[in-house]
């Protein structure tokens, strides 16, 4: 996955539409009740410094905090031991909520709450450059949720008594990044709720569906897995490949 998110980056520039494909209002600015609720209450007239703390919180102080709390929640019941496993579960975590997030940016293709209020030339002149198109979801705020997530259901599942200080830095940073992205006009409400959604949902996910504790069942909405089962037969002229469930 990190090798695929790396490669990525170096080719998204030449991939996808160059165009929104899911647009807002056909006037500049123009865009639903919420969004514009959210962007004329938030919105900086200086927006570089939003931009840049939101830079510095998702990317540099998220992954640190999250990685060191999962350290320090070990720690403190004296499993140190079990933190190096649980830190690369977070990250295995984070990067699939980025992977997921850069799916949804190239299908959606919405343009970014700045590029909307342009109009004209100055509007061509942005979507030839950088990532305008990509308002939507938040990836700041996808890998931010998402390392705390994991970090968060982790702890919870090893049942560390810091479990909760997790979960309440994460939602604490999470609502911050997004009222930054807002702030820099770089995402509209709804991006940054479907990035945390994304973020909390692949976070959690990864950590339950495959490294839950050895002898303990699922979580109850996914004991249905507990039956699944996966077959393939060589046959003349191809494969088989059957899934099924026992119930």
């Amino acid at each position: 996955m990190g090798a695929t998110l790396l490669t990525w980056g170096f080719v998204k520039g030449d991939v996808g539409s160059k165009q929104c494909v899911i647009c807002d209002g056909a006037s500049p600015g123009e865009v639903n009740a919420i969004d514009d609720w959210f962007r004329t209450a938030f919105k900086r007239q200086d927006t570089t410094p939003p931009a840049t703390i939101s830079h510095i919180l998702s990317y540099g102080v998220a992954p640190l905090a999250g990685l060191g709390l999962t350290v320090v929640a070990a720690t403190a019941d004296e499993r140190g031991d079990e933190a190096p496993l649980n830190a690369l579960l977070v990250m295995q975590a984070s990067v699939a909520a980025v992977l997921v997030k850069e799916a949804f940016s190239l299908a959606i293709r919405r343009e970014r709450p700045y590029v909307h209020a342009l109009d004209g030339d100055a509007k061509q002149a942005e979507l030839a450059k950088g990532d305008p198109l990509e308002s939507f979801p938040s990836g700041h705020v996808a890998s931010a949720m998402a390392i705390f997530s994991a970090a968060g259901t982790i702890a919870s599942m090893r049942g560390y008594r810091l479990a909760p200080m997790i979960w309440i830095t994460g939602a604490i940073l999470g609502v911050t990044i997004s009222y930054l992205r807002m702030a820099a006009d770089q995402h509209y409400f709804t991006d940054n709720l479907a990035g945390a959604g994304i973020g909390l949902g692949v976070g959690a996910a990864v950590p339950l569906i495959f490294h839950r504790p050895l002898g303990k069942p699922r979580p109850a909405g996914l004991r249905w897995l507990d039956g699944a089962m996966v077959g393939s037969q060589n046959v003349p002229g191809g494969r088989v490949v059957s899934v099924g469930w026992a119930f």
